[in-house]
């Protein structure tokens, strides 16, 4: 599949963000316009925090 510069992506198992770095460079570095959503699970079904959002959101503030 191909997603215009201007398109829109969608990740639902995003896990460390790779998807949304690799949006972000790619508006920053190539002039794209792209819109993104992630989607993660943020604990497991007794309540224990997976950590995946914490290590992904560190990720994303690298980018920014």
């Amino acid at each position: 599949m191909v997603t215009p510069k201007d398109g829109f992506t969608i990740d639902v198992t995003a896990g460390s963000c790779t998807h949304a770095v690799a949006v972000m460079e790619l508006n920053r570095d190539e002039n794209y316009n792209l819109k993104w959503v992630n989607i993660e699970l943020d604990k497991d079904e007794k309540g224990n925090d997976l950590g995946y959002v914490d290590f992904g959101n560190k990720r994303l503030a690298e980018v920014i």
